[in-house]
């Protein structure tokens, strides 16, 4: 759980940081949430599901960003996908980097999201866990791996 209460409203307005941000940056910002628990839409100490792991992080770094909810806890289509297209740069899988977001499907539609991340030079996946009702951070291994459809890069980051 955060150290503090984040501020969880939607960020409107102009990035907190002038200077390029950092893929270490936003894992800085994400680790405080080890721990936290899942919950289902959850953006904030009580809880947070994955899509609020990323909502708490772009507030904690006040990255302007568009919070989407009313959605269902398994993926019907390709909604997920549009959304981080509104706000989210491409990056192709083989090239994301520690701090990029990656998207993930179970069946046929994507319906997973967290951020990698790198530890003792084996790459790792920062997420909101429904399982295991906690965020945590685990190797990439199988079956993640093969489970990665998309991913994305905070616009800014270098």
């Amino acid at each position: 759980m955060p150290a503090e209460p984040m501020h969880h409203e939607p960020v409107q307005d102009e990035p907190v940081h002038d200077a390029p941000m950092r893929g270490e940056e936003i894992l800085t910002e994400a680790r405080r949430w080890i721990g936290a628990r899942w919950r289902h839409q959850g953006r904030g100490p009580a809880g947070v599901d994955c899509i609020g792991l990323l909502i708490v992080v772009a507030d904690g770094l006040g990255v302007p960003h568009h919070d989407v909810t009313g959605y269902d806890r398994r993926a019907t289509g390709t909604r997920l996908l549009a959304e981080f297209a509104r706000a989210l740069d491409p990056v192709a899988l083989p090239d994301a980097q520690p701090g990029d977001v990656l998207v993930f499907a179970e069946t046929t539609y994507p319906c997973h999201a967290g951020f990698l991340t790198a530890r003792h030079g084996t790459l790792h996946l920062l997420h909101a866990h429904a399982l295991r009702r906690c965020v945590l951070e685990e190797p990439l291994i199988e079956p993640w791996l093969s489970r990665r459809r998309a991913a994305w890069r905070i616009p800014g980051v270098v």
